[in-house]
């Protein structure tokens, strides 16, 4: 549901910063993640357990971080498959780094024959390589290393959701360059200003916070005694019952949307 709201503006023409961060990392997140974990559900009623694919990845301080939370299915099929048998990181930085050259490459790849997918995982290979020869990188404030993650991530998202590499260019030179405030730019903006966008981007943030820890602790206080535990498990039914309809209402009402990794 996430994924749909913030997906609903991606074949209007934004500027800066405005098409990149929502349809690039929120959607892509939501989008993924959401069938995901409807494939772990789906997979623990028929008594399979498959392990999280998604980690709260925009709570990553780096790139290396951020890896070991976003798609863990494919990131560990690599790392066990391509980059261990290329020697790892057992012979010295310099191979450490061309092996993670090569699989990032990889990876760009699977995503399909397209430059766009192939520059994004060399995109994302070259900063791996750069935080294996500057460790630095890795230890800055935690504040300033979320932003340059974020930062990274978001750049490397534009050039993946782009049809083409000269697209993607585009949208990353308004990025940084292009702060006019057009009367038509200013137009679109408030247009997808609505109440209902504002409302569902709150809760975008704050569920891509690691906020697992904060709602067991209220769990756990809830469910204190059995009269707690029957309480809380009717209310999260009902709630669940409820968010499944207006789910299904929401998406009968919409144009036939795929989600995003349909075609890989």
């Amino acid at each position: 549901m996430l994924s749909t709201v913030v997906l609903s503006n991606e074949n209007q023409t934004c500027r800066g910063w405005e098409a990149p961060t929502s349809t690039g990392g929120g959607g892509c997140h939501y989008d993924f993640s959401g069938y995901s974990d409807m494939a772990i559900g789906l997979g623990q009623v028929f008594g399979f357990h498959f392990r999280e694919n998604f980690d709260h990845p925009y709570d990553a301080t780096c790139i290396r971080d951020f890896w070991r939370k976003w798609h863990i299915s494919l990131s560990s099929w690599f790392k066990d498959y391509v980059y261990i048998p290329l020697g790892g990181n057992r012979k010295g930085k310099v191979r450490t780094a061309i092996n993670k050259l090569i699989v990032f490459f990889l990876t760009g790849l699977w995503h399909g024959a397209n430059w766009t997918f192939v520059v994004w995982g060399l995109f994302h290979g070259c900063f791996l390589m750069l935080e294996e020869f500057v460790p630095k990188l890795q230890k800055l404030p935690r504040v300033v290393a979320h932003i340059y993650s974020l930062v990274v991530v978001t750049v490397g998202f534009v050039i993946f959701r782009a049809d083409t590499l000269s697209q993607g260019w585009m949208f990353i030179r308004k990025m940084f360059s292009d702060f006019s405030m057009s009367a038509a730019g200013n137009s679109l903006a408030m247009q997808q200003m609505t109440p209902w966008f504002i409302f569902i981007l709150v809760i975008a943030v704050l569920c891509a916070a690691p906020v697992n820890s904060l709602v067991k602790g209220i769990r756990s206080k809830m469910t204190e005694g059995s009269k707690g535990l029957a309480v809380c498990g009717t209310i999260k039914s009902v709630f669940t019952l409820v968010l499944l309809l207006w789910c299904m209402i929401r998406l009968s009402g919409n144009a036939y949307n795929p989600f995003i990794y349909f075609r890989f």
